[in-house]
């Protein structure tokens, strides 16, 4: 063999072995992407969860706060109900008679 033949057998050689590490590299590289979007997925679902979470309890409270008030409202309308009845009754033949006029629009 020449001494062409040889410097290019190792120039090609070394081409190889650079390509090789590069490739090494990268490999490393997107595995250490696939941990961090894991990672990063992970944390998403939990933050997702616990937003989930205290929303489910927010909406409980104010669930139960006016049922509370809608209960108080009722207990007060029942009792200004017992302590009038006849202007109750007026009130409602007022409302029946307006909403009466409105229908026949």
């Amino acid at each position: 063999m020449s001494e062409t033949n040889l410097s290019g057998m190792a120039a090609q050689a070394g081409a190889d072995d650079e390509t090789q590490r590069k490739a090494e590299g990268l490999d490393s590289q997107i595995s250490s992407l696939k941990s961090e979007i894991a990672s990063l997925s992970s944390a998403f679902a939990d933050f997702i969860k616990v937003g989930a979470r205290e929303g489910r309890e927010t909406l409980s409270r104010q669930t139960e706060y006016y049922v509370g008030e809608a209960r108080a409202l009722e207990e007060e309308l029942e009792t200004q109900i017992s302590r009038n009845p006849l202007t109750a009754v007026l009130i409602a033949l007022g409302l029946g008679f307006l909403i009466g006029l409105l229908a026949r629009r």
